[in-house]
């Protein structure tokens, strides 16, 4: 910037110098023309007006804050006395006809003060916002910026929407003509290749092109630092005056020369694209992306405060762009575990239905050793159905796929059909399930049936799977608050540890006991259910004693409570 400044006032003082030597010396002394000496005292305007461009356009002197007192102050006082004056006059007018009133004069200056002192403050801010406006434009706060943007960021899990949100906040602070986005993905021999261009802020005739060979990418691979192309250049001319001169270190002219050709085709290259600033992207040490900032639409050059912003900058989209991998990256893992699962699950139900019609039908003669393959056949493939209804549950849980129902449900109906369907498991172990119901019939709570079955399966499941001896009873009760359905399953099985019960609620995790060794299981039941209970509105609960047996609790919310009027 300084360097602009003294090249205008240069070029204005040479030619303010040069016309007044000519028309006052030149001519008069060596050939006796003094017809044109009235001119050579305009000379003095080249530099008037070289100093007025410097200051306009390059702040040589930052005139701006006497401008902005001036018409700030010029517009206050002129608002002011246009108020008073309007305001005597209304009541002088108003008040006139009443003759029986000879101090209106008076109330007519006091309130008109009372106006000019409310307003004064207001209109002293309006002004100053819109002188600021004016003739500050181009400044900002650089930690208002940041701490806009990372706003901004906060709530963007997509890599395409982070990159258009910092590219426009860019454009806007920095009033730039445009930007250009390279993202990059790993391609052959490990070389990034181009994977998205985007473009914010002037329109260009064509999408700009970046190839693979392009030696910018492996340039910027290896130089981590935010890049001035104007920069670039003048290294470059001063390489070039190295070796055109011959004075490079000995035994590296060759390597020189080399270095000079690619930095000289990355400059074309960034001078083909109309690049003023580069600032590369890197994540874990790789090249991801390159932000290729444009001129400014004043023609100003990139100030201290503006590459200060942009380091930071660099930081806030490095972290953003992490957010959004990690977020695609688990959204990928989600959809491939769904359709995975969906897929297997057909295949699986198509076993166990033939599997079941074999078994229970007595198609042809089976032999005692073949029926008892077959039941160890079917046995496993309804476990190996279980696991995968689990984990396509987890995916669509966790990607907000299930769909939760909410309406009027008898919860004592549900829990009867769940008892008599674990009793049948129960009987083979030699354990009964009981529910113990009230005299009085349970109030309907507010849920989605379907869910509320699974909950009660799973847990009456879980509580047979792991009792040996001994029985599984399921209770009901209001709380006492009145706002909740509290449904308890209780058991005699072996219990579980205080170290595990800090983690019992985690995706796949399982009790460690010798007695639960052999029992089979994904460790994602309990998962599930905490999970669906609370999108119900409910709370998941448990307590559990080593060798005595565990007891879980849920909650339902009464439907009563959710037809009452707020108050």
């Amino acid at each position: 910037e300084q360097k602009k400044q003294l090249q205008i006032i240069g070029i204005g003082m040479f030619l303010s110098i040069s016309v007044a030597t000519y028309t006052n010396i030149f001519l008069p002394f060596v050939f006796h023309n003094f017809k044109y000496q009235s001119l050579g005292s305009l000379s003095i305007l080249f530099l008037i007006i070289s100093i007025a461009y410097a200051i306009s356009v390059h702040h040589l002197f930052d005139v701006r804050i006497i401008i902005r007192r001036t018409l700030l102050y010029t517009g206050l006082l002129a608002t002011i006395f246009a108020i008073y004056g309007a305001a005597v006059f209304l009541f002088t007018q108003s008040l006139s006809p009443l003759h029986t009133f000879s101090g209106h004069n008076d109330l007519a200056n006091l309130v008109s003060a009372i106006i000019v002192g409310l307003s004064f403050d207001p209109i002293r801010r309006f002004l100053q916002d819109k002188t600021d406006n004016f003739l500050f434009k181009k400044d900002y706060d650089e930690q208002q910026v940041l701490i806009d943007l990372g706003n901004k960021l906060n709530g963007v899990l997509t890599l395409d929407e982070g990159l258009q949100r910092v590219m426009e906040s860019l454009v806007k602070t920095l009033h730039l003509q445009y930007i250009t986005t390279f993202v990059f993905q790993p391609g052959e021999n490990g070389q990034p290749s181009v994977k998205q261009v985007k473009q914010v802020g002037k329109p260009k005739e064509h999408d700009p092109m970046l190839e693979s060979q392009d030696f910018i990418i492996p340039y910027f691979s290896t130089h981590l630092d935010l890049l001035q192309v104007e920069n670039l250049r003048q290294a470059i001319s001063s390489e070039r005056l190295q070796i055109e001169r011959g004075h490079l270190p000995p035994n590296t002219d060759k390597q020189f020369t080399v270095e000079h050709a690619k930095k000289k085709a990355v400059l074309d290259k960034l001078t083909s694209l109309e690049a003023v600033t580069v600032l590369p992207l890197h994540l874990n040490q790789q090249l991801f992306g390159l932000l290729l900032l444009g001129h400014k639409l004043a023609g100003s050059e990139y100030s201290q405060q503006d590459l200060a912003l942009l380091e930071q900058v660099n930081s806030l989209t490095i972290a953003s762009i992490q957010k959004a991998r990690l977020y695609e990256g688990e959204q990928m893992k989600s959809e491939f575990v769904s359709i995975a699962s969906h897929e297997l699950l057909t295949p699986i139900s198509a076993m166990q239905g033939y599997l079941s019609m074999v078994l229970d039908e007595h198609i042809g003669h089976i032999d005692p050793q073949a029926d008892e393959y077959l039941h160890n056949v079917y046995s496993s493939t309804r476990r190996l159905g279980s696991l995968v209804k689990d984990i396509l549950m987890v995916s669509r849980l966790e990607s907000g796929k299930i769909k939760i129902e909410p309406q009027e449900v008898e919860a004592g109906k549900l829990i009867a059909q769940a008892t008599q369907e674990a009793q049948k498991e129960a009987g083979t172990k030699g354990l009964t399930v009981t529910y113990t119901q009230s005299s009085e019939p349970l109030p309907v709570v507010w849920g989605d049936p379907g869910r509320i079955s699974d909950i009660l399966t799973n847990l009456l499941n879980n509580a047979v799977k792991y009792t040996l001896r001994g029985s599984v009873t399921v209770l009901t009760r209001v709380n006492n608050a009145g706002s909740h359905l509290v449904v308890e399953i209780r058991d005699t099985g072996v219990g579980i540890s205080k170290r595990d019960q800090e983690h019992l609620f985690q995706k796949f995790y399982r009790a460690e006991s010798a007695e639960t060794a052999n029992v089979p299981g994904t460790g994602l039941g309990l998962y599930i259910v905490k999970t669906i209970v609370e999108r119900m509105g409910g709370e998941m609960r448990f307590r559990s004693t080593v060798g005595k047996g565990s007891a879980f609790m849920f909650s339902l919310p009464l439907a009563i409570n959710q037809h009452k009027a707020p108050a």
